[in-house]
């Protein structure tokens, strides 16, 4: 089973670490707001981050799920991609056409995996 880091507890957060907690696959929850990163990581018995360089170096991961903030997704799948991990990033994948054209590019040039969920309840992938 892949271990799996959370980035963003929040909003659909809640439901990714619930379904990764369900699977066994939920290894680090990382939230900005401290309060929301512990709760999470207590409530399902995992190491809890409002560091994605604190998670990144403690935690053996090889998949990040980013459910932050539309406006944060690029900068996050970025230093994710750039630290060797998969990336699945909730709808929307990009704040703009150019940022998800650039996080595209870098997944291709690292052979990483990129996906993003859809309103149709699949998966879109990028590249391997």
């Amino acid at each position: 089973m892949l271990k799996v880091g959370l980035v963003g507890a929040g909003g659909w957060g809640k439901n990714h670490a619930r379904v990764l907690s369900e699977l066994g696959a939920l290894a680090a929850i990382c939230d900005v707001d401290i309060t929301r990163a512990e709760e999470f990581g207590r409530k399902y018995n995992v190491p809890y981050y409002t560091s994605i360089d604190e998670m990144l170096s403690k935690e053996k991961i090889e998949v990040a799920h980013v459910c932050t903030p539309t406006t944060t997704h690029y900068s996050v799948s970025k230093k994710l991609l750039e630290s060797g991990l998969h990336v699945f990033i909730e709808k929307p994948i990009a704040a703009s056409v150019k940022e998800g054209m650039e996080i595209a590019s870098l997944a291709e040039e690292r052979k990483r995996l990129v996906e993003w969920d859809t309103l149709r309840g699949s998966t879109r992938q990028l590249f391997i």
